[in-house]
């Protein structure tokens, strides 16, 4: 199974809102959500579109990022609760990190008391509990996962997890301080072969990367990133395609976004089958025969998607 990790914000929630009804199979995708707006609008609309097809999706509920450095408000919290009860496919995600706001173990049994009867998510990112706490974690009957973040656990911690529900969460794409700095092609992983070894499933941080930022801005160079399955390795790959104008004070972002559209449609043209088709694909397609810009959040929209539907084409289809 494949377990993508995305942060709450618009483009990556529109991003899921649009794999839902295809690319959202609970038996092959499962998304987890980090919110980091506490405007929750954004994130309850996608989460009722989820919920209302019946698809799975893990939501951290303690979030550290974002809005939510300093601390998670009662009414946010409220609201994913309300939206956790609405819908059962949901499932809850508890974040076990080193801060000092990372929860105890009577916190972590007492949430999970909260939804018996229905299975929950334990992410652990340098989880601080004590070896004799993880131990006593076992015995919790509805944790439906034990979530690995970029490998950020112990030996003595990871061996006690159960395989059968054990998922590793490591980033693929070496994120770049500037779009410029980007190389053309570069491997991004082949989880998809090996993570049986290891677990039940495997997940990324797609396109977006780890850590977390804010981002934004007038960009110096314009990039798409568009993950491919080279065919001869049956390792994913992925393009990075950046615009030819690379000076921030020069040029249009649209200029820019259209010489990066260029790059990529002639690419797509010699290698369809690695990179495959999906309505991001098509709708870059659309725009390059329009000449059309639909701004950089749209872009990056475009791209969390194709990487979602592609593995997920290539776990079903095995192509």
């Amino acid at each position: 199974m494949y377990f993508p990790y995305v942060y709450g914000r618009r483009h990556e929630l529109l991003a899921l809102r649009s794999a839902n009804s295809k690319y959202l199979d609970p038996e092959l995708v499962v998304p987890i959500i980090e919110p980091v707006n506490s405007n929750s609008g954004d994130l309850i609309r996608c989460l009722e579109i989820i919920g209302k097809e019946n698809k799975t999706a893990i939501v951290i509920a303690n979030p550290t990022q974002g809005d939510f450095k300093d601390k998670v408000p009662d009414d946010w919290r409220e609201t994913l609760k309300t939206c956790f009860e609405k819908y059962s496919s949901l499932i809850p995600g508890v974040l076990l990190h080193s801060g000092a706001r990372s929860p105890k173990l009577s916190a972590v049994e007492k949430y999970a008391a909260k939804y018996e009867g229905r299975g929950i998510a334990l992410l652990y990112r340098n989880c601080a509990l004590p070896q004799a706490d993880n131990i006593s974690l076992m015995a919790i009957k509805n944790i439906a996962y034990h979530i690995v973040l970029q490998k950020k656990i112990s030996d003595s911690h990871l061996k006690i997890l159960p395989p059968t529900k054990l998922v590793h969460v490591v980033d693929g794409f070496n994120k770049q301080l500037r779009n410029a700095d980007y190389g053309s092609t570069e491997l991004f992983s082949d989880s998809h072969k090996t993570f049986r070894e290891h677990g039940v499933g495997f997940g990324d941080y797609t396109v977006i990367g780890e850590p977390f930022n804010v981002g934004g801005g007038r960009p110096g160079a314009v990039a798409m990133h568009i993950t491919y399955r080279d065919l001869k390795k049956d390792e994913i790959w992925v393009y990075h395609f950046i615009s030819d104008e690379t000076d921030r004070d020069l040029g249009t972002v649209e200029g820019k976004y259209l010489e990066a559209l260029e790059k990529f449609k002639n690419t797509y043209l010699k290698h369809p089958i690695e990179i495959g088709h999906n309505p991001a694909i098509q709708e870059y397609l659309n725009d390059h025969a329009s000449d059309h810009f639909p701004g950089l959040g749209k872009n990056k929209e475009r791209q969390v998607l194709h990487h979602i539907a592609r593995i997920h084409d290539l776990l079903l289809a095995g192509i």
